[in-house]
């Protein structure tokens, strides 16, 4: 082939790459064409030695090797490839579910995990990620072996990949197999791309082979295992939607707390200068400061600070419960019933029972956390009470909101919370896993600290971050964080020594108590109303549709009813239970558990709303 035909032919691969991409994704497409407009060159395509070599303009030999021999060498040693494992194949240790009274997503994992099989794994459907492109070359060839159901195609820079458009024909890969594209992107489009990798054909969510271009793209594989895991549905498993709705029924239907209206844009703590309190490290050293102004702010206190403030007798006005762990949070209340028994307290509707019996007063209302059993009432999300408690105290109304001992960090010496927080541990801040795979309680991320440089985090509380983040975003109020941790884009760093707390005076917390009080008494319920009968009734049908669906075809099946009542609680946790367990159904290829593990939530699901039922008939 002379150097015509051999331009004509890249050309031509280029076009029909451009065409798909200008008909599939128009966001990369236009990304493309804005490139191309700026006439920018830093790389280019040479054809050195009747081979191709990816060059810098400096002159760098960036990809000096024959990139079909390379392509060739990657495809033949595919089975050597790292993974991401996203499923746990060696089972979790017995008590590991904070509930002793509902379904356990623990105990059904386990149950594939312990049932005997033959099935190799090595014949398993699988998606695929290729961290940078090069050239693209190998990626045509490894999708010849591999047929991946879905590919996830990383490069950082816009240029490298124009260039592949050239040698990787990507709509042969694409005939076949669904391709996202995360091509010179920021932080946002980095998850969000992610994200929707995950949630296509999510059964195959389980061993996620993928191939490096080079060491340049090497951090990529932390921030990607990062992001798998921050998206993993066992960080919220279906079990807690299921303990949310039997424990919030009960509480609706035995007791007289109402359920209050959370949905966004109420003005229960309108012009009130919020101090919101956590259980950081932030908390002890800041206690004094604390004290002095404690009749300046309202405070809301997560209950995890009670122990501490008791030290010097600061009653928090409200105290937020979002936890449904049982002895976790009864050791928290281990406190004289002065520190919270005229306070106000917003409880999530999964707390456990022998603390609710601790709490029972006029001034407990609960708040629907993750689903609504009640529509428009909203729904309180985060991973902790951080950012919960941020979302409800933006949701109210306030404008003027404080942050102290919400670190989202650890201490220096890799303290977790308040030394007398019930769940404080220390960790090695020190220790690199890097190359060991991330584990969700003890893999240390340095972020961006609030007061200093870079502080360590956790990934519970990098997730925490984002949320925070994301709530800031949608808001107009002033967020001051206090705090000696994170730092959250969208608030104002602030230290307690600040002048503008010379001018702030005391405000009268009695009648601002008992207006919140009255308030949150008119915007609660505790009856159902006519609404709640017929969609509690349109569940019952839901179940009866799911519970007639063939095993076999039941995923099949399922979808086209999930697209028919989106707005169904037992469709929502039964497709909960379906992103968890179906990787485990598909590597340990065992549909029998999954048959029977469905028809034990269906019948879960409809002995709950049939008892409301009945005591509201």
């Amino acid at each position: 082939m002379d150097i015509s035909e051999l331009q004509n032919t890249l050309l031509n691969i280029y076009h029909k790459n451009i065409e798909y991409l200008k008909l599939n994704n128009t966001f990369i497409y236009n990304k493309i064409k804005t490139f191309e407009s700026r006439n920018i060159e830093n790389w280019y395509i040479d054809f050195i030695d009747n081979r191709f070599e990816l060059s810098n303009i400096d002159g760098t030999k960036v990809y000096n090797c024959n990139p079909f021999f390379d392509a060739n060498y990657r495809a033949n040693n595919i089975n050597n490839n790292p993974s991401f494992t996203l499923i746990n194949s060696l089972g979790y240790h017995k008590g590991v579910s904070k509930y002793e009274d509902s379904i356990n997503a623990y105990e059904f994992i386990n149950e594939f995990i312990q049932s005997p099989n033959d099935y190799q794994p090595s014949n398993l459907k699988q998606k695929f990620i290729f961290i940078g492109t090069l050239l693209g070359v190998h990626i045509n060839d490894i999708h010849r072996i591999k047929n991946a159901k879905a590919y996830l195609i990383i490069e950082p820079n816009i240029e490298i990949f124009r260039l592949s458009l050239f040698l990787c024909d990507y709509t042969e890969v694409s005939a076949s197999s669904k391709i996202f594209f995360c091509i010179d992107f920021d932080d946002f489009e980095f998850n969000t791309t992610i994200k929707e990798f995950l949630d296509y054909k999510y059964e195959y969510n389980h061993i996620i082979p993928f191939e490096l271009a080079s060491n340049n793209e090497a951090y990529l594989i932390e921030k990607l295992n990062i992001q798998l895991l921050d998206n993993s549905e066992m960080i919220y498993p279906f079990s807690e939607y299921i303990i949310s709705l039997k424990r919030g029924y009960r509480y609706f239907t035995e007791s007289k707390n109402k359920i209050l209206d959370i949905s966004p844009n109420k003005k229960y703590l309108q012009n009130l200068p919020i101090l919101f309190l956590g259980a950081g490290p932030s908390l002890p050293p800041n206690l004094e400061w604390i004290y002095m102004n404690q009749d300046n702010f309202f405070i809301i206190a997560a209950s995890a600070t009670l122990k501490r403030l008791e030290v010097l007798g600061i009653i928090p006005d409200i105290i937020l419960i979002v936890d449904g762990a049982k002895e976790r949070m009864l050791a928290q209340f281990e406190v004289s019933s002065k520190m919270f028994i005229n306070s106000i307290v917003l409880a999530s509707i999964n707390i456990d029972y022998d603390l609710f019996k601790i709490l029972d007063s006029n001034k407990l209302f609960f708040i629907q956390n993750s689903l609504e059993l009640f529509n428009g009432y909203g729904i309180s999300t985060g991973l902790t009470v951080g950012d919960s408690g941020l979302d409800l105290i933006l949701r109210f109304g306030a404008k003027e909101v404080y942050m102290l001992g919400i670190d989202a960090s650890l201490r220096s010496d890799g303290k977790t919370h308040d030394g007398l927080h019930t769940n404080s541990k220390n960790l090695d801040i020190t220790k690199n896993t890097a190359n060991k795979g991330i584990d969700y309680d003890s893999h240390i991320i340095w972020v961006k600290g609030n007061s200093v440089d870079k502080v360590p985090t956790t990934m519970l509380y990098y997730g925490m971050i984002e949320h925070i983040e994301a709530i800031l975003s949608k808001s107009e109020s002033h967020v001051y964080n206090l705090s000696n941790g994170a730092f959250f884009r969208g608030s104002i760093s602030c230290k307690i020594d600040d002048k503008r707390f010379d001018s702030i005076s005391s405000i009268n917390k009695n009648d601002l108590s008992f207006d919140i009080l009255n308030s949150f008494k008119q915007n609660s319920k505790n009856t159902l109303s006519k609404q709640d009968i017929s969609e509690l009734t349109k569940e019952k049908k839901v179940l009866k549709k799911l519970e007639s669906l063939n095993n076999k075809d039941f995923y099949k099946e399922f979808t086209k009813i999930k697209s028919n009542f989106r707005n169904s609680i037992c469709i929502q946790i039964i497709n909960k239970y379906l992103k968890v367990i179906t990787p485990y159904a598909e590597y340990f290829d065992n549909t029998h558990i999954l048959a029977k593990q469905i028809k034990l939530i269906i019948k879960e699901l409809d002995l709950i709303i049939s008892y409301l039922l009945s005591t509201k008939s």
